[in-house]
């Protein structure tokens, strides 16, 4: 297992590179939103059956026609689902919902965890950022403290990259947090005109 997560963090640390050094190239297509999510889903189903957690899609639109890069989509969605069903309780949900908001498509990535502490929200998207064990210990002896060690260990880099490629898609990742309730991410990608969409077809 440690070595599947060495590549991946050497393919995290590349990815951020080229991101630092301005090389990442957006390949910018029209794809529907809502099926992109449901594939990237379905990718984390392993994932979520062995912690036990629930994985839903909620979508009340008809059409998720975006222009967006859909490789970096992916990976921003399956980064935040994958921290979704990490940071959980046994028993928990993910909910990925895509809503309608102008000529933007609203994504929210909803779990029901531990939630992150005020004191640590602005940090999270850091490259390597730990929680304050001594702070945290105080919430809770045992499980919250685990958790922190946890994110700090891995998230810091889905998030840190997530957030740069959301940033490249002229957006903001944002993120609301309850401790004890959970956490929500939440970013926006353009609609695709009704023009765009119509030579994509054919």
């Amino acid at each position: 297992g440690n070595l599947v997560h060495l590549d991946k963090l050497i393919d995290h640390m590349l990815v951020l590179s080229r991101f630092d050094s301005g090389q990442a190239t957006f390949q910018m297509e029209v794809f529907p939103l809502a099926e992109l999510a449901d594939s990237v889903l379905m990718r984390c189903e392993g994932l979520a059956a062995e912690r036990n957690i629930s994985l839903d899609l909620e979508i009340n639109i008809q059409e998720s026609m975006v222009q967006a890069d859909p490789l970096q989509i992916a990976q921003v969605l399956q980064n935040l689902i994958e921290n979704g069903i990490k940071f959980n309780r046994d028993g928990g949900s993910v909910v990925v919902e895509i809503k309608s908001n102008g000529n933007l498509f609203e994504v929210s990535v909803k779990d029901s965890g531990m939630g992150i502490g005020p004191e640590d929200l602005p940090h999270i998207f850091k490259r390597f950022y730990t929680a304050d064990k001594s702070r945290t210990r105080a919430v809770d002896g045992s499980g919250y403290a685990a958790v922190q060690d946890h994110l700090g260990q891995s998230s810091g880099l889905g998030l840190a990259i997530a957030s740069k490629i959301v940033a490249g898609h002229n957006s903001t990742l944002q993120v609301e947090s309850v401790l004890e309730e959970g956490t929500t991410f939440t970013f926006s990608l353009k609609a695709a005109s009704s023009m765009d969409s119509m030579t994509g077809e054919g």
